[in-house]
């Protein structure tokens, strides 16, 4: 149960959602996460989100360095 928890607290503690969605063709404009992503969030592992996290960094670098 620690462990759900735990789980839990992360995914509300790390949530990136912005409080509005709208997707262009692959991610959400405010989050910059995926469908995929956002519906997965409480599901998933801590260290799954980590991971996303990494890569939203990678995603609003990519978009601001006109990549």
């Amino acid at each position: 149960m620690t462990d759900k928890v735990n789980s839990m607290e992360h995914a509300n503690a790390t949530n990136p959602c912005e409080g509005y969605c709208q997707t262009d063709e692959k991610y959400c404009v405010a989050c910059f996460r995926t469908e995929d992503e956002r519906a997965r969030w409480y599901m998933e592992s801590n260290e799954w989100r980590e991971a996303v996290l990494v890569e939203i960094k990678i995603r609003k670098d990519n978009l601001f360095d006109g990549q």
